[in-house]
């Protein structure tokens, strides 16, 4: 498996102020692939508690990036219309504090260096998604990848439920008035309470 591992390194950086006023971390990628893409969601859903925006070309990348301004942009080399390192250096120039990732079969160390040039942070080739992850949670800002974390454990939190009592007969039977159409026996009140 090759090694392509160039990958600015930085300091921890503080949250830009854009992303303190965004509810969820968004993270847009932009892969011709269809099967790329959907195999990217899916990593990136089952890891991350963050909205996931897809593009199909690097002009589109760009586009949504503009509009999004998302927490992270992963980019693919070879698209159409736009490739990766345009759309890297229209995007880096335009949004300085959004890192970007390239993820790309095409993963020499020339192209990293050449890549890094052109604003990319950390390039992953594609035969190695395992260090895809580890490299988009360095790139996330800590506050960032904290919030995530955050969300993600309160989805995880089991949620207290009060268990259902079934009332007395004479609850019931004063709640119908006296003498009610339904008798309390049949709404289960001679019955101890159901715990959920």
């Amino acid at each position: 498996m090759r090694k392509c591992s160039a990958s600015n390194s930085r300091e921890e950086r503080a949250l830009p102020d854009y992303l303190d006023k965004v509810d969820v971390t968004r993270i847009l990628i932009a892969d011709d692939s269809p099967a790329v893409r959907k195999a990217l969601v899916q990593r990136l859903n089952a890891a991350l508690s963050s909205e996931l925006i897809v593009v199909e070309n690097g002009q589109a990348a760009l586009s949504r990036a503009l509009e999004l301004r998302p927490a992270l942009v992963i980019l693919d080399l070879a698209m159409p219309i736009m490739d990766g390192l345009t759309a890297a250096r229209e995007i880096s120039s335009a949004l300085p504090e959004v890192p970007i990732l390239m993820y790309t079969m095409h993963c020499t160390p020339s192209l990293a260096m050449a890549a890094q040039r052109f604003g990319v942070r950390h390039v992953v080739a594609k035969e190695n998604p395992a260090e895809l992850l580890a490299a988009v949670e360095q790139l996330l800002p800590a506050e960032v990848r904290e919030q995530s974390a955050a969300r993600e454990q309160a989805h995880l939190e089991p949620k207290v439920v009060p268990p259902v009592v079934v009332p007395d007969a004479e609850i019931i039977e004063a709640e119908n008035g006296a003498g009610g159409n339904v008798p309390a026996s049949d709404l289960g009140a001679d019955k101890a309470p159901v715990e959920n």
